[in-house]
């Protein structure tokens, strides 16, 4: 059976577009200043927002596992579904209130990534999101699971050859094309935020974190700073860029497969 409709919970299409909004006027695009009456009006009812309406139920569904990692965003966890035995990584987000209702900046934030997710669908070149729960205290995101470890472990043991770079950027660039076409810049490729899928050299790589992500059609300008300062574009810095940005910092990754340092740091 198909993964997606035994897990239940699929994120619905039907959120994409009015989150598209939240997420496209805190991007930063040219003419920004002036945000657009539905832009407001979906701010307001963010202020109003007692729960995500994501699907119930997560626990009735799986089984928890090992913690495999946190950070300052959420804790990520195993998880086996009790239907098919399959495991997942899942992504769970303390909710924080002020008062009745979620805090707006986080109400933002996991509204933006799911969407970010949800449009992607099932790229290739990322982990992708089977499902969205929440609870009375967490928010749980159903991704896939992959046990290679961070291109980073890799890169600090040590260099690539020519070769080996060649196909690990390969599949970088087919990731950020996969983005780019879907209207998303990246805004923090590094190597932390790819994961192989398994512990073979030859295994995948997948992007697993899409946190500063944002939406930049053909022609659009970005105004504000986003990113890991040693892989930023210079144009970032000077707060008018575009998707090409993610070009830049793919360019250093590759400086830093083949030397092990960074460019321009003495």
């Amino acid at each position: 059976a198909d993964a997606g409709a035994a897990l239940g919970g699929k994120v619905g299409t039907e959120r994409a577009a009015d989150a598209e909004v939240v997420a496209g006027a805190a991007a930063g695009a040219e003419g920004a200043a002036d945000v657009a009456p539905a832009a407001v009006s979906e701010e307001a009812s963010l202020r109003k927002m007692s729960d995500f309406g994501f699907a119930r139920g997560f626990d009735a569904h799986f089984d928890w596992r090992e913690t495999i990692g946190s950070g300052s965003f959420g804790t990520v966890h195993v998880a086996v579904n009790r239907a098919t035995k399959r495991r997942y990584a899942v992504k769970s987000v303390q909710k924080r209130f002020v008062g009745r209702y979620l805090d707006v900046k986080l109400a933002k934030r996991v509204r933006h990534e799911v969407d970010i997710y949800d449009r992607l669908g099932r790229s290739l070149g990322v982990a992708h999101m089977y499902a969205v729960y929440e609870d009375e205290k967490q928010v749980h995101m159903v991704m896939e699971l992959c046990t290679g470890g961070e291109l980073w472990t890799r890169v600090r043991q040590r260099r690539f050859s020519e070769r080996r770079t060649a196909r690990i950027l390969r599949e970088i660039l087919m990731t950020v094309a996969q983005c780019h076409a879907k209207g998303i810049a990246i805004r923090d490729i590094k190597p932390d935020n790819f994961l192989f899928v398994g512990p073979r050299d030859s295994d995948p790589l997948k992007m697993i974190d899409f946190g500063l992500s944002t939406y930049c059609g053909d022609g659009d300008a970005l105004t504000d700073k986003a990113g890991t300062f040693l892989y930023v574009a210079p144009e970032v810095l000077k707060m008018r860029y575009d998707k090409r940005a993610d070009l830049w910092s793919t360019g250093v990754l590759a400086y830093e497969l083949l030397t092990g340092r960074f460019p321009f740091v003495d």
